[in-house]
């Protein structure tokens, strides 16, 4: 599952077999329950005709999805990638010094974003000025 820019829900599911191939996306609108997730996850197994192909499913460790795929039958294997980010999210926070560094790199490398999208307003508004006085 994933959010996109206008905060709607949608389902990607692809497959791995020798190749990787993104078979569909859905909008999920209403409640993202498990029940609701394992059902589109079948739907799509069926439509693809590779519901008895299906060895496992890997996502991220949230409840819902770990859940809806238990649901629909399949064995859930977690991301690793995902997982990995939790350990490192988990041990920085444990350390508050590296806390504390993180928290002002984060801050220094906010600044600049805003810093050059006011630059830039600055230098349309200095054009605007220009061309209005000629």
């Amino acid at each position: 599952m994933w959010t996109s820019r206008t905060t709607e829900a949608y389902l990607t599911a692809s497959c791995h077999y020798m190749q990787s191939h993104i078979l569909e996306t859905l909008h999920i609108p209403g409640q993202h329950t498990a029940d609701n997730i394992a059902e589109h996850l079948i739907r799509m197994a069926v439509d693809w005709d590779i519901n008895h192909k299906v060895q496992a499913v890997i996502t991220d460790n949230v409840a819902n999805i770990v859940a809806a795929v238990r649901k629909a039958g399949w064995k859930h294997i977690p991301c690793f990638a995902h997982t990995l980010n939790f350990v490192v999210k988990d041990a920085i926070k444990a350390d508050p010094s590296l806390d504390s560094l993180l928290q002002k790199c984060s801050a220094i490398v906010g600044f600049f974003p805003s810093q050059h999208k006011s630059s830039r307003e600055a230098q349309r508004n200095s054009k605007s000025a220009e061309d209005a006085g000629t």
